[in-house]
């Protein structure tokens, strides 16, 4: 089995509509969209549900365990193929961002909580994708065999039809011989009268 090491969530700062919000990020070693499937995946089974919003994922009065209700703004970028950056800052349940004290680290220490706990969401996405991926392989691997088996049959279907023409045409080929020696054999006689 495969243990994929996971670095731990820190502070940071993220543009959302020209301000620096206050946020946690995270990197993940799962390629975009398997992390977007783990957000996702990770909310909903909270009862959240997600919109998409000018680069964001936004889920609205979301509560986890003991905390109060926030409204959360997920950002996954690309690092490479196969790594993520995860972005997430949390605000009270409607409050304008826009208009917030940017000085203020409202929620990031939960942010942080959030994505360390999505770590494992992720790893199970990943593997739930690989999962999926893998039976497509094996099922086109399947396909594949059962085209080439068709193929194998009407080759050999083919390859007997040819084989009994072949025969056949060997025996017309010696009917001909007997059929030129029978035919020689009178052009022989009749040359044999015109001398005698």
């Amino acid at each position: 089995m495969i243990t994929v090491t996971v670095g731990q969530a820190r502070e940071a700062k993220i543009a959302y509509q020209k301000t620096q919000q206050p946020a946690a990020v995270i990197e993940l070693p799962y390629a975009k969209n398997v992390v977007e499937t783990a957000i996702e995946n990770y909310l909903s089974s909270k009862g959240a549900r997600g919109n998409e919003s000018r680069g964001f994922k936004t889920f609205r009065n979301v509560r986890l365990e003991d905390t109060v209700s926030n409204d959360m703004y997920f950002k996954v970028e690309r690092k490479s193929q196969n790594e993520s950056t995860v972005y997430l800052f949390v605000a009270p349940v409607n409050e304008n961002v826009l208009a917030r004290n940017t000085e203020s680290n409202y929620g990031v220490e939960q942010a942080k909580t959030v994505l360390n706990n999505l770590a494992p969401s992720a790893e199970s996405s990943n593997l739930d994708m690989q999962l999926k991926t893998q039976q497509e392989n094996v099922s086109r691997a399947e396909k594949r065999l059962r085209s080439l088996m068709d193929d194998g049959a009407d080759l050999s279907k083919r390859k007997s039809n040819l084989e009994e023409k072949i025969l056949e045409n060997q025996q017309l080929q010696e009917k001909q011989r007997v059929e030129i020696e029978r035919q020689r054999q009178q052009l022989a006689d009749l040359m044999n009268k015109r001398r005698s």
